[in-house]
C-alpha cells in the first residue's frame, strides 16, 4: 500500500516537472527599447493599442514610430508592432520607461 502511494506521488511529481518544461513560457524573448526621440513633433495624442478595457496611447505619432522594441537577434519593431504582433504588453512596456497612457474605455 505504501508503495502506491509513492509511485503516485513520484508520478505527479515526474509530471509536474515534464509539464514545466515543455510548456513554452508566455513572452521568453528578450528585448529592450531604443529611443529616437528627438526634433519636434505636434503634440497630439495618438492611439497605439487598445483592448477591451483599455486605450494605449502614447504623446505623439513621431514617437510612437522613433521608440523601437529591439530583440536579442537585432530585430527592431515599433512598439505599435511589437504590442499588435503580441510580442510585447503595454504594461511591459511601461516598465522599461515608454510614455504610455492608459485609460479605460
Amino acid at each position: 500500500m505504501c508503495k502506491k502511494i509513492l509511485i503516485v506521488i513520484l508520478s505527479i511529481f515526474l509530471l509536474g516537472i515534464i509539464i514545466f518544461i515543455l510548456i513554452p513560457k508566455q513572452n521568453k524573448i528578450k528585448w529592450e527599447i531604443e529611443d529616437n526621440t528627438g526634433g519636434t513633433c505636434t503634440q497630439q495624442i495618438y492611439l497605439i493599442y487598445e483592448d477591451s478595457k483599455y486605450e494605449y496611447n502614447v504623446p505623439n505619432p513621431c514617437y510612437a514610430n522613433s521608440v523601437l522594441v529591439v530583440y536579442e537577434d537585432g530585430k527592431k519593431e515599433t512598439i505599435k508592432e511589437a504590442l499588435n504582433n503580441k510580442k510585447v504588453t503595454p504594461d511591459e512596456l511601461i516598465k522599461k520607461g515608454v510614455k504610455i497612457y492608459k485609460t479605460k474605455k
